[in-house]
């Protein structure tokens, strides 16, 4: 777990090390979690410095979350290796987003985290 939380922190001081760092050693599961977690987090500070009452932890602030880190894992993600795969053209489309989804989407995580 301290090598998630280095990489996440190495973004902020070192973004371009920290970021190659992600791409080739990041795994998927780990960031996304923390993505997760950073977003419901954002979401719950957000409602509560604009006023909104609520009482806590509420489902809308976790389903919010959940669908920013769907929405970058299931469409963000396949649509940029798929324009990145149109101008360079290093195979197919399933060839490229088998063999790079995971870096990928390791690495948006971690900006969508920082």
């Amino acid at each position: 777990m301290i090598g998630w939380l280095r990489l996440v922190l190495m973004i902020f001081y070192a973004p371009l090390r920290g970021l190659r760092e992600a791409r080739e050693h990041g795994t998927l599961l780990p960031i996304a979690l923390i993505a997760f977690v950073s977003q419901t987090g954002y979401t719950f500070a957000a409602k509560q410095f604009a006023g909104a009452r609520s009482r806590g932890l509420l489902w809308g602030e976790l389903f919010q979350g959940a669908m920013t880190v769907a929405l970058v894992a299931v469409i963000f993600v396949p649509v940029l290796t798929l324009v990145a795969n149109t101008f360079d053209r290093r195979g197919s489309f399933r060839v490229v987003l088998t063999q790079e989804y995971a870096p990928l989407a390791a690495t948006m995580f971690y900006v969508l985290t920082a």
